[in-house]
């Protein structure tokens, strides 16, 4: 399974600046890297190979890490067909299956459109679970 190098440093999120006295060095398997600390930005949903190879391209994302507010930055890396099918088997079996197979529609083939798909997808799947919530805010 192949693994990712990557620093966390702490955002303030305050001021919301960069502390880079916090940067922090880790390696870890890709699947504990794109499915546990980045599993926000695939919307529960096992992605195509296409999209997993661009989401990470991208190099930098911000998210939490033990609590905190933090920027998560790799080297780009790319996925082979072997070791996606590896990564989507290992997937399938995590316990309470949080990420599900869908086939995206037809029609989409960048990076953007499949993030607006996934997250639809992700709001649906909320909103038949009667997870979802609105808050509406005073104007």
């Amino acid at each position: 399974m192949p693994e990712v190098r990557f620093t966390i440093t702490d955002i303030d999120e305050d001021r919301n600046e960069l502390l880079t006295d916090t940067c922090e060095t880790h390696v870890c398997d890709i699947v504990e890297f794109a499915f546990g600390h980045l599993r926000r930005y695939l919307f529960g949903i096992i992605p195509p190979r296409w999209y997993l190879n661009e989401f990470l391209k991208c190099t930098s994302l911000d998210g939490k890490f033990k609590s905190r507010r933090v920027l998560f930055q790799w080297e780009p890396c790319e996925i082979s067909e072997p070791d996606y099918l590896q990564i989507a088997d290992t997937v399938r079996a995590l316990p309470g299956q949080p990420f599900e197979e869908v086939e995206a529609s037809e029609g989409i083939s960048t990076k953007a459109d499949y993030e607006h798909w996934a997250f639809l997808q992700a709001l649906d799947r909320q909103h038949k679970a009667g997870t979802y919530q609105t808050v509406l805010t005073a104007a």
